[in-house]
């Protein structure tokens, strides 16, 4: 799901805000296609255009067993309506009357109709209680979720790298006031941290980034200091110094690039650490605002209905159960691959 939801706007059935208020919580459908009357008194071109707007077009009666399978989703309670359809059997777009026997087709055009014939694609993962498409709301989340946890993670990574590198390497002092301001950060409750920075600041997606991205690079600064103490203790790094390297270019030139193998390992580790911990404030109402959708904010819609449509929980709940195991399952096998010890055994 997380590399359809990379290429969603080609390949996403229905636009994300699109509504049908007609299919409100319907279920999965196993079908390709769809079709209904949409209640909505409109002139032919206005059918159109509402077709278009609800992701999909006005639909032709071909023949017999279309309109058969059409008048079976008719109520009652229409008969004696009228519907536009843009092609009656090969007669062009026609202004039809419902009625207990079926369709019948008008000689007079008539300026508005009651209905529209609505052909669309079927909603494979069922509908919310919007009559929005779920798959689609799925795809689109999904972009939103893996964007937070990268650009997040990017964010942490930047901080962390580069202050424990400076830390690890300078010693001393130096290395004692920055880590105990680490140690301060670390005795404030995280999620607590970031629900403040969310509310003092706009609630937007880029203080989302910023907001976790300040509070998950503390592990990332700890993993590199160590690495870093005991890289300069290396005989490259003295042969470095004694040539008169500058401080600043041995740290960035020398000492960062032989950290990598840890500090990549613990950023596959990181980006679901985040991920959840945006769909927990998703979940409060702290995170992505809607009409945005995240994989944590379509968990919280579903979990309002859980009983009464459960599907709106089980498809985000399974989608970011299984990319959050994935995504630790590259991890350790990162881990794997990049222990010298671990390859050796």
């Amino acid at each position: 799901m997380g590399g359809l939801s990379i290429i969603a706007p080609w390949i996403a059935p229905y636009g994300y805000e699109t509504q049908n208020l007609e299919l409100k919580a319907v279920p999965p459908q196993l079908s390709w296609n769809t079709m209904q009357a949409v209640y909505g008194r409109c002139t032919l071109e206005q059918a159109r255009t509402n077709a278009e707007q609800l992701g999909g077009a006005l639909g032709k009666i071909e023949n017999a067993q279309v309109a058969a399978l059409l008048h079976g989703t008719i109520d009652e309670r229409d008969y004696g309506e009228t519907m536009w359809v843009s092609d009656w059997q090969g007669a062009g777009p026609k202004r039809i009357e419902i009625s207990s026997d079926g369709f019948t087709p008008l000689d007079d055009a008539g300026d508005e109709a009651t209905f529209l014939y609505l052909h669309s694609r079927a909603h494979w993962l069922g509908t919310d209680e919007l009559g929005r498409d779920l798959f689609t709301r799925l795809l689109y989340g999904g972009r939103v979720s893996l964007m937070v946890g990268l650009c997040a993670t990017s964010v942490s990574l930047t901080i962390g790298v580069l202050f424990g590198a400076v830390a690890g390497y300078f010693g001393g002092r130096t290395d004692d006031l920055m880590m105990r301001f680490v140690d301060v950060l670390y005795a404030l409750p995280f999620t607590i941290f970031v629900i403040l920075l969310t509310v003092i600041f706009e609630r937007n997606i880029w203080n989302l980034f910023l907001a976790i991205g300040a509070v998950e690079w503390l592990t990332m600064s700890r993993i590199v200091r160590g690495q870093v103490l005991t890289l300069r203790q290396q005989e490259f790094i003295e042969a470095a110094i004694a040539l008169g390297i500058p401080r600043w270019r041995i740290i960035w030139r020398h000492i960062i690039p032989n950290c990598l193998g840890p500090v990549i390992v613990y950023t596959t580790l990181t980006i679901p650490v985040v991920m959840l911990l945006e769909a927990f404030l998703s979940f409060l109402g702290l995170g992505v605002q809607p009409p945005m959708s995240s994989w944590g904010l379509l968990i919280r819609d579903g979990s309002k209905v859980l009983e009464e449509f459960p599907w709106l929980m089980i498809f985000p709940g399974s989608v970011l159960a299984a990319t959050l195991f994935s995504l630790n399952f590259l991890g350790d096998g990162l881990r794997d691959a990049l222990d010298v010890r671990i390859s050796k055994d």
